[in-house]
This record gives C-alpha cells, sequence and structure tokens, in this order.
C-alpha cells in the first residue's frame, strides 16, 4: 500500500508508446477516482514511482519475451512499515513492440494499480486480472478500494 497522499511518477528516458500508455492510464483510470497522480520531473525521495522500460530478457528472476513470460514488473525499493514509499514500474520494450495501443494501456493500468496497493483479481474482467492482455479500466471493486484509501 503507497501513502495516501498524491502519488508522484517520474519517468527515466521512456520510450513514447510506453509514456503515452502511463499517462494515458494515470489520466483515465487513476485520476478520476481519490487517488490522485502526477508528474515529478525530479527523481528524489518525493518520488513515489520511478518508471523505467527496457528490452528485458531475464530480471528479478522473471522470464520476460517468452509466450506467458513477465511484460511488466512492479517493485517496491523503500518499505516504512506496511507502506512502500517507493516503487519501480518496469515494461518490456519488446511487448509494446507487438501489441495494440489499447493492451498497452491496459498493461500500464496493471502495474500503476499494484504502485497504488492493487491486487490481481480473478472474479472480474478489469486491468488488474492475473493473465492476459489486459482491459483498459479498473473495475468497480477497484475504484471503491482506491477511494476507501486515499
Amino acid at each position: 500500500m503507497a501513502d495516501g497522499g498524491t502519488h508522484y511518477f517520474h519517468y527515466v528516458s521512456l520510450n513514447s508508446a510506453v509514456q503515452d500508455a502511463v499517462v494515458w492510464s494515470r489520466t483515465y483510470n487513476y485520476n478520476p477516482t481519490d487517488a490522485n497522480t502526477a508528474y515529478d520531473s525530479t527523481l528524489d525521495s518525493a518520488t513515489d514511482v520511478v518508471v523505467r522500460n527496457q528490452d528485458y530478457t531475464t530480471y528479478c528472476g522473471y522470464s520476460w519475451h517468452s509466450s506467458g513470460g513477465t511484460w511488466g514488473l512492479t517493485t517496491c525499493n523503500s518499505l516504512s512499515g506496511f507502506k512502500c514509499e517507493q516503487h519501480t514500474v518496469r515494461f518490456d520494450l519488446s511487448y509494446f513492440n507487438v501489441v495494440s495501443r489499447s493492451a498497452e494501456r491496459g498493461l500500464a493500468c496493471h502495474e500503476i494499480g499494484h504502485s497504488l496497493g492493487l491486487e490481481h483479481r480473478d472474479t472480474e474482467t478489469g486491468c488488474m486480472e492475473r493473465y492476459g492482455t489486459y482491459p483498459t479500466y479498473l473495475t468497480t471493486h477497484d475504484e471503491s478500494h482506491l477511494n476507501a484509501n486515499y
């Protein structure tokens, strides 16, 4: 779970498709909820989410590029009690090279959701579902969770 304040994002040399997907998801999925997000041009201790992209093959014990492999990953860099003070969200460029804009936005929705404390959902269709090409929207359950915690 992140802190309850504005969720600041810093982009590290992002590919334009990745940046577009992240900005779209922040604007249309998360800012309409009580979880306010903003861009942070300076990477410092106030940054809540560092967004990176790379052509990953293996990272953090995960296989990337393979069928059913990892396309994005959210990790906690700094934990304080039960709150993560800073996350890193990573996107695999090989995924962005072969999927639709909708799939890019769905993956951004999914990984940003993790940085805000959302977990995988198996009972409803939405961007937090566990596997597959993610839809570009949050479920009402996930929206309610964000509104209750921010």
